[in-house]
C-alpha cells in the first residue's frame, strides 16, 4: 500500500508531529462536527455502518489477514506489523483468573473478529475460550457464511445474546461512541454479571451530559460518514458503580471537534468489585503495581 509506505518512510526521517500534519494534507483527516440535533436525526443525514462499502472493505480485509498477507486489520484497514494490544490480552487472562474454567468473550461491535484474529495466537494459550461478537446484520449474514471465520459466533443484538448466554468477559473497543443508547449498553452488561469490561478508543468529555457529532471520514480511510457521542466521564463511571477501574490505558491522540474544543481518548479495564480481592489480593497502597483506581 502506498499510503503505508510512504508514512512509514516519512516516519523514519521526521518528527511524529510533522508526520502527522503531512499525511493530514496528502490523505485528508477525520473531521469531527458538533450536531444539535437528536441521534435519529443526525443518522438521517449519514450513511452510517450499515452503508455496505464498509462491509466490502473490512471483508477484504480480513482475508487478508486470514490468508497471511496482513497481521491484522482495523475498519478495513490493513497493518502489517505485529502489534499488540496489551490491554485487551490482560483483560482476557484477568477473566481467566475469575473464570477458570474458561471464559466467554462478547465483542460489542467487533466486525468480522479483527481483535480476536489479532490475538489469536496469544490468547488461545489460556484455558477455552469462546469469541462472539455483536454486530449489525449484514455483518453477521456475511460472518455466518465465511467457513473461515467458524471460530467465531454472530449475533445481531446484545439483548439477544444476553438471553442466551452470560459472558466473562465485554470488549467494547470503539462502540460505545457509535451506537444510539450507549449507556444501556453499560447498563445491560453491568446487568448481566459479567466479570471484566474491557474499554478501548472511547472519547469522553468532563460534562455531565454526551455531545452528539458527526464523523466525517476521509476517502484515504473509508468514505463514509455516522453520528459519535463524546461520553460523558462522570456519567460512564457511575454506569460502571459496580465496577472497579483497574487499569486506565493510555490512547494516544485527541479528537478535535469543530465548534466544541478537544476530547481525550480513554481505554479502561474494569473488573467487578466482588472479585478485585480473589484476583487481585488485599489492596497495598505502598506498592504502585498493586494500586488500582478507584
Amino acid at each position: 500500500m502506498v499510503g503505508e509506505n510512504l508514512r512509514r518512510y516519512l516516519k523514519s526521517i521526521l518528527p511524529p508531529l510533522l508526520v502527522n500534519a503531512i499525511a493530514s494534507k496528502i490523505y485528508g483527516r477525520i473531521r469531527y462536527q458538533r450536531f444539535n440535533g437528536t441521534w435519529f436525526e443526525a443518522s438521517s443525514v449519514c450513511g452510517g455502518y450499515s452503508n455496505e462499502r464498509i462491509l466490502t472493505q473490512v471483508a477484504n480485509a480480513t482475508r487478508q489477514v486470514l490468508n497471511g498477507d496482513a497481521k491484522y486489520q482495523r475498519d478495513g484497514v490493513i497493518f502489517h506489523d505485529n502489534s499488540v494490544n496489551w490491554p485487551l490480552v490482560a483483560s482476557v487472562y484477568i477473566a481467566a483468573l475469575a473464570n477458570p474454567k474458561g471464559v466467554r468473550v462478547v465483542d460489542v461491535g467487533g466486525g468480522l473478529g479483527s481483535s480476536y484474529h489479532q490475538h489469536a495466537h496469544i490468547i488461545s494459550r489460556t484455558q477455552e475460550i469462546h469469541w462472539d461478537i455483536v454486530e449489525q446484520p449484514n455483518f453477521c449474514e456475511f460472518g455466518r457464511g465465511e467457513s473461515v471465520l467458524k471460530d467465531l459466533s454472530f449475533f445481531e443484538t446484545l439483548n439477544s445474546y444476553l438471553q442466551e448466554f452470560s459472558p466473562q468477559m465485554a470488549v467494547l473497543s470503539s462502540v460505545l461512541p457509535y451506537v444510539e443508547r450507549p449507556h444501556n449498553m453499560l447498563a445491560e452488561l453491568a446487568a448481566s454479571g459479567v466479570s471484566v469490561i474491557f474499554i478501548d478508543r472511547t472519547p469522553l468529555i468532563e460534562l455531565e451530559i454526551d455531545m452528539l457529532c458527526i464523523q466525517r471520514n476521509p476517502k484515504s480511510i473509508v468514505d463514509s460518514e455516522y453520528p459519535l457521542w463524546l461520553i460523558s466521564r462522570p456519567n460512564l463511571l457511575k454506569d460502571l458503580a459496580e465496577y472497579t477501574l483497574i487499569q486506565e490505558i493510555e490512547v494516544p491522540g485527541v479528537l478535535k471537534v469543530e465548534n466544541f474544543g478537544r476530547s481525550s481518548v480513554f481505554g479502561g479495564i474494569f473488573v467487578r468489585r466482588e472479585l478485585v480481592p480473589s484476583i487481585f489480593g488485599p489492596r497495598r497502597t505502598q506498592d504502585g503495581f498493586s494500586r488500582w483506581v478507584e
